[in-house]
């Protein structure tokens, strides 16, 4: 802004915050932001858990000088954790994060403090918790662990525990074995990787599996026999040599990585990587060829695929031990990956872990990366395949008055600078990830100071400040940009003289509100707030006007404008320092704030929380008659948030951001924090307490700061050092936080789920590719929870590239900005109830009491699966709570009134109380958007209840009367289910049955059945509404009602005794008769299109999970 220069203060900031779990600096950081830890031995695997710490193992003694034997942690900041010393007294080959702990296999015979056989699980503070007591006769080297929490153990041994075991065993949760599970392998196992179907593939240097040939690769099922369908009849069902690696990409492709030179056949080479289908064939769309092996693998979820090794080239281009490559195999060039020497003399990347953020966690043996040196064997690769070194571009001749993140990692500055990096870029630039300058980005020539940039949704930038011409020729105040950083010359709005423009808000609609100090505008009169067409003429129907500069403007969530500036009357009215507009100007006269205590106070920079809730920094010393100095926190009407208690500073503070978490960063030209000396960008708490400094020294009169998704600040300002170092008017520091972020696609929406500490998000949109360069807008993301946002659309979930885009800094799209991409693949057409797998078929499964035990027969493969999750007095409420097409473990704890749910994606599971004791639970997707609700209904005063997973909200609907049971169903066939009761004496002494349509709030009633008989509607009949139908214990006959024309059918299935379990058992979209017997554990299934199954599964006291909901 133009008041940088006159009088000290900070231009508009647009800041983006990424915040995870813990990193105490208590002195601050030093400037010295690179990941760079450095081992003095090689690095065997490293691996990022939760988001949270990063893990190493190899042969070290020691990392960062301090010794450290075999096993480290690393803050995400590259921090050793001066806390965490497992010290192994020989190597660990592998680990695993279950839960918040570690299991490693290796050597050692001590870890943790305690004495074990090459097997260990440490707590989180590196502990060993001594519940892992297995034995082998050769000490294992390959370790994963599956979603249900058992543990599998590969290697060259034979026996486990003193019991026969080759190579590969399950392990439970105490150590013992898995006697459930049998593989036979004849040689030893490198790598295990569990597969989304519950499935094991194994990597290693092995000849035969259970018998058959299978060199070096194998797919086995989750008993640990050989999925024989997996590369039936290749004429090489395996590679010619070993293989280390396996990554599953989202449609079940599996990449794998070794040494091998064929696979699949003996003559078409298949150099170190091959894509395999889903069966195991070669996928023949897939090339690749490197000169030498490959020893880890991961795909992004853009399906690009990262490989890492000691190869020298990739497809004949130069490639030293990490690459990147298209979907197709082909090289991707955009990656700038290592052209250095890594790969040379046995120097390369042995191991890689791809982060939330798209970074990529690299260590091996290299020792610089593209010429970039400084690293020994440790590094953090961006997105772009440039490698995280120190950020120090330096800028001479002006600071950056502005700072805006984008897409992809870059950063554009504004400000009054004429060199940055060494490369002449007057008045704006663009950074690339790791600080340098953009060179795709012309040099815009912007002479004079720019305080303020906006992104258009065209991708074109709105540049506002205090210049005199752009590129050479006139251009004043205010310029549009081209994204290659020519002068778009269609825009050309003009200004008085002595005018200067301190901040832009680019609307939705693409209309420019443009603020500052300026008397007309293309000749018309405007004081200091106008609104331009996307054209650059003016919009004569915006009226807004101050008195003196406006210095921010901010577009809020409903359409209105929040101005700060020097100005004292708004409109004509007295608004001193802060105003809020409606969107024609007028002045919204529901906010009012008092601003006082100095000769002229003002507002200049202000961010908006999840709470609506306005953070506001400038000039005061008291606000609505409170002392707030320098910094407040406001209501959405104007008033004091009373929960707010800012530290005590010595100067103004000019740039704010909010995280997910309400933690709040500032800087500024402080010099003191609440009296102890702490340079000018810190971290406060949610409430305003002071948290920690972010710097030990310098960065005194900080301009602009933005907040990358790396975890790293950028700012800007008058400082020429930062922390001791060297760094010119710019710098950066970690934070030192984590992130925690995907993508999900149901049937009906798609969810951005977000971890608690990242940045705080003011508007999220969705779109979707085919290719993942071309895309459509889908609509505006709504938040469903604090930490999600979600779409509504029909199909969803179709094959095809989504992206979530979100903007903060204000509600427009035109602020800083970060984006999240995922490739999604359609789950198989039908939804089954009770579908654990996710094949689209119901799985015979149970609830066993007395230990809380879930157990599932799995419909895709034959495979056992539990999980230990809740008590006997638990009720089961399974369904799918997070619309991912797999049924997820939940139970309701009556008590309480609690809801327990286990995701079934990551095993994860998060609890909430809904509901209160007495209520009957009736969980069913009543909002249409493929993800189950949770409801509760209440007998006492015959009152439902339904949380709604689209956007949170408890919907209250009274239906029914004393007595009813809840059955609700999707009876008229508009995608959600009806509110629903069965009356077991209704009227005529008769059964009935009462439901409210959701199509269109009519009731309808149907007698039909008895007070004895069991409630199971389901789809009978395929029509895709669900049918009325009991089951009658006493004969063992079931009667449905059709929802085609209400006629009815009856059919005997199942005896005196037997539980009522229906479900589509074979997967044809229609709900089949089924019945368990307690008696014997046995169950009978009268298929619909696949005819009878009958089995045995379960014990005595166990409930079938699909008479969960029977009434």
């Amino acid at each position: 802004m133009k008041h940088l220069i006159g009088k000290g203060f900070a231009a508009m900031i647009v800041v983006l915050a990424f915040i995870g779990t813990g990193i105490d600096i208590a002195n601050g950081q030093t400037a010295a932001d690179g990941f760079k830890p450095t081992a003095n031995g090689p690095i065997f695997k490293i691996q990022n858990a939760h988001g949270r710490w990063t893990y190493i193992i190899g042969t070290f003694s020691t990392i960062d000088g301090q010794s450290r034997s075999r096993m480290a942690r690393f803050t995400n900041a590259g921090i050793l954790d001066s806390s965490y010393n497992p010290a192994p007294n020989s190597s660990v080959q592998d680990f695993a994060p279950l839960g918040d702990d570690i299991v490693a296999v290796g050597n050692f015979t001590s870890i943790g403090g305690l004495a074990s056989d090459g097997l260990a699980r440490l707590n989180i503070s590196g502990n060993n918790t001594g519940t892992l007591n297995t034995t082998f006769d050769i000490d294992p080297a390959a370790v994963a662990i599956q979603p249900d929490g058992k543990i599998l153990v590969g290697g060259a041994f034979n026996v486990v525990n003193g019991v026969s075991a080759s190579k590969l065993v399950r392990l439970n949760s105490d150590g013992s074995l898995d006697n459930s599970f049998t593989a036979s392998i004849d040689n030893t196992v490198w790598g295990i990787t569990v597969d989304p179907d519950g499935k094991i593939l194994i990597n290693g240097q092995f000849t035969n599996v259970s018998g058959q040939s299978r060199p070096n690769f194998a797919r086995l099922n989750s008993n640990g026999s050989l999925d024989t369908g997996f590369m039936a009849g290749a004429a090489l069902a395996g590679g010619n040599d070993h293989t280390f690696y396996a990554a599953v990409q989202p449609d079940r492709k599996i990449v794998v990585v070794g040494r091998f030179t064929r696979f699949g056949d003996f003559n078409t080479p298949r150099n170190r990587v091959v894509r395999l289908m889903p069966n195991g064939d070669v996928d023949g769309t897939f090339s690749a060829n490197l000169d030498s092996y490959a020893t880890e693998v991961r795909v992004q979820p853009d399906m690009k695929i990262l490989v890492a090794g000691y190869f020298t080239s990739v497809n004949g281009v130069t490639r030293g031990g990490l690459a990147r490559l298209n979907s197709d195999g082909s090289l991707d060039q955009a990656f700038a990956g290592n052209t250095g020497t890594a790969g040379a003399a046995g120097v390369g990347v042995g191991t890689l872990d791809l982060l939330y953020n798209g970074c990529v966690l690299i260590a091996g043996t290299f020792t610089q990366f593209n010429g970039t040196t400084g690293f020994n064997g440790i590094g953090m690769i961006y997105p772009d395949g440039t490698i995280d070194a120190d950020t120090n571009p330096g800028f001479t001749g002006g600071p950056a008055a502005t700072l805006v993140s984008l897409p992809g990692g870059k950063t554009l500055a504004g400000g009054g600078f004429t060199n940055v990096g060494g490369l002449a870029r007057r008045g704006m630039v663009r950074l690339n990830w790791n600080g340098s300058v953009d060179t795709a980005f012309a040099d815009p020539n912007l002479t004079g100071w720019v305080y303020s940039i906006g992104v258009q949704s065209d991708g074109k930038y709105i540049a506002g400040g205090d210049f005199t011409s752009a590129a050479g020729g006139p251009r004043a105040k205010l310029a549009r940009i081209n994204p290659n950083g020519t002068i778009d010359n269609t825009f050309a709005p003009t200004f008085n003289t002595n005018a200067w423009i301190s901040d832009v808000a680019i609307q939705n609609d693409g209309k420019i509100i443009i603020a500052g100090s300026f008397t007309s505008v293309n000749g018309t009169a405007k004081s200091n707030i106008a609104r331009l067409n996307s054209n650059g003429t003016l919009d004569t129907s915006f009226t807004g006007s101050a008195d003196q500069a406006v210095l921010r403007v901010a577009i809020t969530g409903d359409g209105k404008v929040l101005i700060g500036g020097y100005f004292a009357n708004v409109n004509g009215a007295a608004k001193v320092g802060i105003a809020r507009l409606n969107s024609t100007g007028t002045t919204d006269t529901a906010f009012s704030t008092t601003l006082g205590g100095t000769i002229e106070p003002y507002v200049d920079n202000f961010v908006f929380d999840k709470f609506g809730r306005i953070l506001i920094a400038g000039s005061f010393t008291t606000v609505n008659g409170a002392a707030r100095t320098y910094i407040n926190r406001l209501n959405a009407d104007g008033t004091n948030d009373g929960t707010f208690t800012p530290p005590t500073l010595d100067s103004t503070v000019r740039a704010l951001s909010v995280d997910l978490n309400q933690r709040i960063f500032i800087a500024g030209r402080w010099t003191t924090v609440n009296g102890v000396a702490r340079p000018g960008v810190v971290e406060l708490g949610l409430n305003g307490a002071f948290a920690r400094p972010l710097v030990a020294s310098g960065a005194n009169d900080v301009l602009s700061m933005t907040h990358r998704p790396d975890g790293k600040i950028l700012f800007g300002g008058y400082f020429t050092t930062v922390s001791g170092l060297s760094r010119n008017q710019f710098a950066a520091v970690r934070t030192g936080y984590g992130s925690l972020s995907f993508i999900q696609a149901g049937p009906t929406s798609m969810t951005w789920r977000r971890g608690s500490a990242e940045v705080e998000l003011n508007r999220v949109i969705f779109e979707r590719s085919t290719d993942g360069v071309n895309w459509a807008y889908l609509g505006d993301g709504t938040r469903t929870l604090y930490s999600e946002w979600s779409l509504n659309i029909p199909n969803a979930d179709q094959t095809s590239y989504i992206r979530a885009r979100g903007f903060h800094g204000d509600f427009s799209n035109a602020r800083s900005m970060y984006e999240q991409m995922a490739f999604v693949v359609k789950p198989p057409a039908g939804k089954a109830p009770f579908d654990l797998d996710g094949d689209g078929k119901t799985d015979i499964s149970v609830f066993r009491p007395g230990p809380g035990e879930w157990w599932y027969l799995r419909s895709s493969d034959g495979g056992n699966r539990a999980f230990q999750f809740g008590t006997g007095t638990d009720t089961a409420v399974p369904a799918d709570f997070t619309g991912d097409g797999k049924t997820d473990i939940a139970f309701w704890r009556p008590a309480a009134g609690e809801w327990y749910v286990l995701r079934s994606e990551d095993s994860t599971f998060y609890a909430f109380p809904f509901g209160s004791n007495g209520d009957i639970p009736a969980p069913a997707d009543y909002d249409g958007d493929g993800k189950a609700d949770t409801a509760v209904f209440r007998p006492s005063t015959s009152t439902w209840f339904v949380r709604r997973s689209t956007d949170n909200a408890a919907v209250v609907t009274p239906f029914g009367t004393a007595g009813d049971k809840p059955v609700p169903a999707d009876y008229d066939g508009d995608g959600k289910a009806d509110v629903a009761i069965f009356r077991p004496t209704g009227g005529s002494g008769g059964g009935e049955w009462w439901y409210l349509r959701s199509s269109d709030g009519a009731n309808r009633a149907f007698a039909f059945g008895t007070s004895t008989d069991l409630t199971v509607p389901g789809d009978y009949t395929g029509d895709g509404k669900a049918d009325l139908a009991y089951f009658r214990p006493s004969t063992g006959e079931w009667y449905v009602l059709r929802s085609e024309d209400s006629s009815f059918f009856a059919f005997p299935w199942g005896a005196s005794g037997d539980l009522p379990a229906p479900g589509d058992y074979d997967g044809d979209g229609r709900i089949d008769a089924a019945v368990f017997r307690p008696s014997n554990s046995n169950w009978f299934a009268l298929r619909s299109t696949a005819g009878p199954l009958i089995l045995q599964f379960g014990t005595t006291g166990d409930r079938p999970l699909p008479n969960a909901f029977v009434r």
